[in-house]
């Protein structure tokens, strides 16, 4: 009887330090919510340019992809050659190209920094608006949420961590995205870095700076 009070006991402390650690971590900092809070303009020169980086990244992706399928190429979905028919219209693979092409820049234009951050602090919801015409995003830390743009779903998930906001953004079913944000700011510097896992790319790592 002794044994067992002794290891309810044991589970009951180790249930309230783990509610404990929890609670450290989405503890919501006065003074870096002030710091947060606030308009934000980014500092092009000191940032990382997403494009410069990525297009020869996804270049070579795209070669490689197209020593793969071009063995295989077939005409697009109801295309018939003709006479007028050029081989661009009549090749598959160069349709399927122009798809992903789109999706590229997709991609890049979703990486890449707003030049203006409007954060909102009201309680433990922080609010992020750009000016890239996403919305607002309204993240409460140490609670999960679904976000669904147009690459797919994602289930996303925030805390508070060494006076930083830590966003983290995993892609939902066929969505295979894995992206992850930490906002720090530094007196009247916001320093946010960008972690994204790409298929076919992988990791890569973009540091922006935001200036008041």
């Amino acid at each position: 009887m002794q044994v067992r009070a002794r290891h309810y006991f044991l589970a009951l402390v180790l249930a309230c330090c783990a509610g404990c650690a929890v609670r450290q971590q989405t503890m919501l900092d006065p003074d870096a919510l002030a710091a947060l809070a606030g308009r934000w303009r980014l500092d092009s020169k000191a940032s990382d340019d997403v494009r410069a980086r990525l297009m020869p990244l996804f270049e070579r992706n795209e070669r490689r992809w197209r020593r793969r399928v071009e063995p295989f190429d077939q005409p697009p979905p109801g295309v018939e050659p003709g006479p007028n028919t050029n081989d661009e219209t009549f090749s598959n693979v160069r349709w399927l190209q122009g798809e992903r092409q789109k999706e590229i820049q997709v991609l890049i234009a979703m990486f890449s920094p707003a030049t203006q951050l409007d954060i909102q602090v009201d309680g433990r919801t922080v609010r992020i608006a750009t000016d890239k015409g996403e919305g607002t995003r309204a993240l409460t830390p140490g609670e999960s949420s679904a976000l669904f743009l147009n690459v797919g779903g994602f289930k996303v998930e925030s805390e508070w961590k060494e006076g930083a906001l830590l966003v983290e953004s995993r892609g939902t079913e066929d969505n295979k995205l894995r992206i992850e944000e930490r906002f720090a700011p530094v007196g009247d510097r916001l320093d946010k870095r960008l972690e994204v896992r790409i298929p076919g790319i992988g990791k890569q790592v973009f540091n922006f700076v935001y200036r008041r």
